[in-house]
């Protein structure tokens, strides 16, 4: 009788290490869903920012080109204008008139000048792609962090769910063996 009593007491235990592993495994199943679901939105972010960044490092190439090319124009159109002036001042000491040199010179300037504006907002653009680059940059690293995290916690719980299921396993077999016992106990009682 003191041994059905012990295994009840075992038995009563062991539903109650079940139930806490149950609930366990329960509050681990939805917490590694919630985690899943996390990651998988962080993966797609990260994909976002990296389809983003392959963009932006396209646009920061071609912008580069583009500064590179009106830096070029620049220094051609400069070394024209100070052509120009040379010309300039060699017609002024051998005719005296330069009204067609200024008309020409004029032109160039304002060619020049709209160089310059176009040259500084490509300038301006650049720096603008590159700070936004930059940013993005940060950003993928930030969900790239926060991604390897979320692998680490899952790892963890994939680890902690399968130590529930042993002890779920533990359970349903004491389960088995107690209802056995009675089962065989009421036989030979009878």
């Amino acid at each position: 009788m003191s041994d059905l009593q012990s295994l009840q007491n075992q038995h009563t235990k062991t539903l109650k290490r079940c139930e806490e592993a149950a609930k366990e495994a329960d509050f681990y199943h939805t917490l590694h869903s919630r985690l899943l679901s996390d990651q998988s939105q962080l993966k797609e972010d990260m994909d976002t920012l990296k389809r983003k960044n392959t963009q932006l490092v396209r646009e920061h190439n071609h912008l580069q080109q583009s500064c590179e090319e009106m830096k070029r124009l620049h220094d051609e159109d400069q070394k024209e204008i100070t052509d120009l002036r040379s010309q300039q001042q060699q017609v002024m000491k051998q005719n005296g008139s330069s009204e067609i040199l200024n008309k020409l010179y004029d032109t160039a300037m304002d060619k020049l000048e709209g160089v310059k504006k176009d040259y500084d907002a490509l300038r301006k653009r650049y720096n603008e792609k590159i700070a936004s680059h930059n940013t993005d940059l940060s950003r993928l690293e930030q969900a790239e962090e926060e991604n390897r995290r979320l692998q680490k916690q899952i790892d963890m719980l994939m680890k902690q769910r399968d130590t529930a299921i042993h002890f779920q396993q533990q359970y349903s077999s004491s389960l088995r063996r107690y209802i056995l016992f009675l089962y065989l106990d009421m036989l030979w009682r009878q």
